[in-house]
């Protein structure tokens, strides 16, 4: 299956180019997304209400059993992970800060469940590299 059968990235350049920690997050989003058989759109900073991107997902049929919160919140951390280990640190400060908005989604999910859920995410990233990879370069190629 090719990255456009399952994600699209659309928008135009914005006033700065994208980092490439920006871009490997956003795939690991995406990756996420395929996981649960879903397909994903990368925006891109085209705009002030839309500075850094974001990575919309899209169910394109019967969404796999299951898909729920914990769901969300994967999908979510995966984004972190993604930049995370592009980055070479988990405790990166200004990582955590931009991933903002993910932590409120592993927020929602009841403490005990956080940690696994993150374990879980850095693993899909990790088995997914090569995939986070190939979909960064292509936002960077648009954006970056």
């Amino acid at each position: 299956m090719t990255m456009r059968e399952r994600g699209t990235i659309v928008g135009e350049p914005g006033p700065v180019p994208m980092s490439s920690a920006t871009a490997h997050h956003e795939a690991g989003h995406a990756i996420a997304c395929e996981h649960f058989g879903l397909s994903w759109v990368i925006h891109g900073p085209s705009d002030d209400d839309n500075f850094m991107s974001r990575t919309e997902l899209h169910n394109v049929g019967t969404t796999a059993p299951g898909f729920d919160l914990e769901s969300v919140a994967f999908i979510a951390m995966a984004g972190w992970a993604a930049e995370s280990r592009f980055v070479g640190s988990w405790k990166d400060p200004y990582v955590r800060e931009g991933a903002a908005h993910d932590f409120v989604m592993l927020e929602n999910l009841a403490e005990e469940r956080r940690e696994l859920i993150t374990e879980q995410a850095k693993s899909l990233v990790a088995s997914e590299w090569h995939r986070v990879q190939e979909i960064a370069a292509e936002v960077l190629a648009k954006f970056g």
